[in-house]
């Protein structure tokens, strides 16, 4: 089902940022992916590996890309 997942989520959410919780998002297909052909045997296709790379280079660079400092709101 699908209520145990979200309702973990938000859980989570009061302790990690709405970005950090979004980078798991993201990566939670890979990762879905991963322990299925280690635990079930399944085999991935040409086309999961590489979704499965972008979905991770995309994860590296929005991390990599954050800003250093927060910027103090004046007002």
């Amino acid at each position: 089902g699908t209520v145990l997942p979200y309702l973990l989520v938000i859980i989570a959410m009061k302790s990690i940022s709405a970005s950090q919780a979004s980078v798991i998002a993201m990566s939670e297909p890979v990762f879905s992916g991963i322990l299925a052909w280690s635990i079930l045997s399944e085999h991935l296709t040409l086309a999961q590996l590489c979704g499965g790379f972008l979905v991770l280079t995309g994860i590296f660079i929005a991390e990599k890309s954050k800003p250093t400092k927060i910027a103090q709101i004046q007002g």
